[in-house]
């Protein structure tokens, strides 16, 4: 403040903001109030790269020649590849090889959503990096861009050049099934069938070693090194377990070697409760409407139903991930799925068809039709349903539901001994289990990142039924996300539709004249209803005080951090995912005060039924960069230099681990195929071996289409996040013990200012 200011006794501050800055710092609270609906979007403003997008399209229009607007289009990509490459223009030549560029995957992103953005041109990643060069590129732009006239496009791309540009991941589906050699539709976006690999016996147990020497003394790694090297015997049992992997893995009957074994060792024969350490969350975004309860609930189950439909009629596109088209036989349990309870396994079950969801509101149970004869219920008489659920006066809370959030043994018990007491039982867990998706209405307003998880994730277990495979939950102040049963869906397998709820969230607004409240009178639907006895009603409370007991030793943040992000790195060509997984290692350093293990999931959907594979990421290469980074005995240049070693060290890791060069989920087959009589090879036998395959740290990087995300590791001690990056920062989701996450957020803040010193020093 000025000397005339305190003289003057004022003691305000003003300060300026846009859209874009409350953005950046993720205010989605201020960006959802009407009071500031007024701020304007850049976009709508003149923002710099609409003007941009604008300029070029207006060299295409004026262009009177086919050469000329492949020269605007090349001339474009070329000034958008020395941004990202921080050379100057000239140096880009248009004719060199994509791979000469070395773009990072999350670059990588970022150019394609600037192409699609500036030309208006669908296009796919894999595009941007397996075009030969950019003049290529531009040839695949021109033929779909808005902005090019048809009669120009036929005379600027000749025949062999469309042959040349296109690939099978285009997004008509016809194009792929046309060109694959093979009958699973589930892949149809492959040209051949990728089946999992079963990584190599002795390369495999290489790697092992190598990434597990350095977190033990050289006492401790002898007695893993002795157990290794006689599993690697000729004749050893080991090496017998390793066969019978590699005749499934080569049995042409057997569609993924890995199925049975992922599914039965990582979910189905857990006896765990799957609330709170299964199932995860994953958030929707506030948006700018104001949705009412009501209103945000039809919304998403309109949408939801819309994407039930699309799906059931094959008009789901192929997806891919990491420039690689998916397989998507997960699709199939996204509605009408659950994962009923058994002994001494579990099993899933679909029920198709069934046009209804079920809805929870205070823990009662009702069913709701989507289809009204051969229409679809519109959103609006949705509202007026929820409405009318919400209406209620002076409801109760029933905590039947929570039973499923039992251990499976118990919880597969009393299920039956429900079904068993009434036949109206039957008919609602019958019920509930068939629905498209469950909606569960909350009473609970949270309004910060950490309310959220705390009020949806970890406040009681209420209002739930944790077997059916998505669940949409709204809070009473419009907060919404959806809650996973993880055995049969991941993370990826929702996208398409987390998609087109978020969509809907930012662009849908409500009739005014319904508002959320109801015209005339709608009548409650009917309430399905399940009997108790006296030993249910103390299975319930026990159940009840263990969730209680176990959600409490947990604690959640929403970290994020404003030092760089893409803007910074691009303008700098650093590898942004690298960049950014290398300071969770140089955090985990800081937290533990030595180099810990830590693990990354990564996809495996590329391989037929392929499922997330996990892997050690810290090497002697990063381990080597978080002891010196913030040594300033060292130069900072020096630093920097290794800093960015380490970097593309850990994005290699990755790209090895996409290959299928992944040990932890094979060790963990070898140990669930030794069959009954045969003794355990030693290593499985040995106390340290666990410590070399079970994670304590999990974390990975998501596009953000999730404002926040949740998954609960079972010891509090263990660590779970995610990351996405924005253009100038990024956002952390991280949940372990109350007092670890608060610890390892200080940490992970004072390693995003080293990194971003050393970044500077460049």
């Amino acid at each position: 403040m000025s000397q005339d200011a305190t003289q003057d006794d004022l003691h305000q501050l003003i300060l300026g903001f846009d859209r874009k800055s409350t953005e950046a710092v993720h205010d989605e609270a201020a960006l959802a109030n009407p009071m500031f609906s007024q701020v304007p979007r850049l976009e709508q403003e003149g923002e710099t790269k609409k003007e941009a997008a604008t300029d070029i399209g207006k060299l295409i229009q004026q262009a009177t020649t086919p050469d000329e607007v492949q020269s605007v289009v090349v001339g474009g990509i070329c000034q958008r590849f020395a941004m990202f490459t921080a050379c100057p223009v000239e140096d880009i030549s248009p004719d060199v090889s994509m791979e000469s560029f070395g773009l990072d995957s999350l670059v990588a992103i970022e150019l394609k959503n600037y192409l699609v953005r500036t030309f208006e041109a669908t296009l796919q990643t894999s595009e941007v990096l397996d075009a030969p060069n950019i003049v290529s590129l531009a040839k695949t732009i021109i033929l779909r861009s808005k902005l090019v006239s048809q009669n120009t496009e036929g005379s600027v791309v000749e025949k062999e050049d469309v042959v040349l540009v296109e690939k099978p991941l285009e997004p008509a589906v016809e194009n792929a099934v046309a060109v694959a050699n093979h009958n699973f539709h589930c892949c149809r976006a492959s040209k051949t069938l990728n089946k999992m690999p079963l990584f190599d016996f002795d390369t495999m147990f290489d790697e092992y070693l190598d990434r597990s020497r350095m977190f033990f003394s050289p006492e401790e790694f002898e007695s893993i090194e002795r157990d290794v090297a006689e599993f690697r015997k000729p004749g050893s049992t080991g090496r017998k377990l390793y066969n019978r992997l590699y005749e499934e893995a080569n049995d042409p009957e057997i569609e993924n070697w890995q199925e049975k074994y992922f599914l039965q060792s990582m979910y189905l024969q857990r006896r765990m409760p799957l609330a709170p350490f299964n199932n995860f969350m994953a958030f929707h975004p506030l948006g700018e409407m104001g949705h009412t309860q009501a209103e945000r609930a039809a919304l998403i189950a309109s949408i939801a139903f819309q994407c039930k439909q699309d799906l059931e009629a094959d008009r789901w596109e192929p997806m891919a991930y990491m420039f690689t088209a998916n397989c998507t036989d997960l699709w199939q349990y996204i509605f009408n799925s659950a994962r009923l309870p058994g002994v001494p396994l579990d099993r899933m079950a679909k029920f198709r068809g069934n046009d209804y969801m079920a809805v929870l509101h205070r823990g009662h149970i009702f069913k709701v039709m989507l289809k009204d004869g051969e229409e679809n219920v519109s959103a609006e008489a949705l509202i007026k349903i929820f409405s009318a659920i919400l209406g209620r006066p002076d409801t109760d809370e029933n905590w039947t539901s929570i039973l499923s959030a039992d251990d499976r043994t118990s919880w597969a018990e009393n299920r039956q001994a429900l079904m068993d007491l009434e036949p109206t039982n039957k008919e609602t867990i019958d019920m509930v289990e068939a629905a498209a998706f469950l909606v569960c209405l909350d009473d609970t307003e949270p309004t910060e990142a950490e309310d959220r998880i705390r009020d949806i994730m970890m406040l009681k277990g209420f209002n739930r039924w944790v077997d059916k495979s998505i669940a949409f939950v709204v809070c009473k102040n419009a907060t919404s996300g959806t809650y996973v049963e993880h055995t049969c869906i991941d993370a990826m397998t929702l996208f398409a539709m987390q998609t087109a709820i978020v969509q809907g969230i930012n662009t849908y607004e409500p009739p005014r004249q319904v508002n959320g409240h109801t015209n005339g009178v709608v009548e409650v639907p009917k309430e399905f209803t399940l009997k108790t006895t006296p030993a249910l009603e103390e299975r319930i409370l026990h159940v009840r005080q263990r969730f209680e007991d176990e959600i409490a030793k947990f604690g959640y943040r929403d970290i994020v951090l404003s030092e760089f992000g893409k803007d910074i790195l691009l303008d700098r060509h650093l590898p942004i995912k690298g960049i950014f997984d290398l300071m969770c290692l140089l955090a985990n350093y800081y937290y533990y005060g030595y180099n810990a293990q830590s693990w990354e999931a990564i996809s495996m959907s590329h391989y037929h039924k392929g499922r997330p594979d996990i892997v050690q990421v810290n090497t002697p290469t990063t381990a080597h960069f978080c002891t010196i980074a913030d040594d300033e005995s060292l130069p900072a240049h020096k630093r920097f230099e290794l800093m960015l070693e380490a970097a593309n060290d850990r994005n290699q890791t990755i790209k090895d681990a996409f290959g299928g060069r992944c040990y932890q989920r094979t060790l963990r087959a070898l140990e669930l195929c030794v069959e009954e009589g045969e003794e355990l090879p030693d290593l499985f036998k040995n106390p340290l071996y666990e410590q070399t395959v079970e994670p304590n740290q999990m974390f990975s990087n998501t596009d953000g289409l999730s404002p926040e995300s949740c998954f609960i590791m079972q010891n509090p001690e263990r660590f779970w996040m995610t990351y996405y990056v924005t253009d100038g920062g990024s956002h952390f989701s991280v949940i372990t013990g109350k007092k670890e996450v608060v610890a390892w957020a200080d940490c992970l803040q004072r390693a995003s200012l080293v990194m971003k010193t050393l970044i500077d020093a460049a």
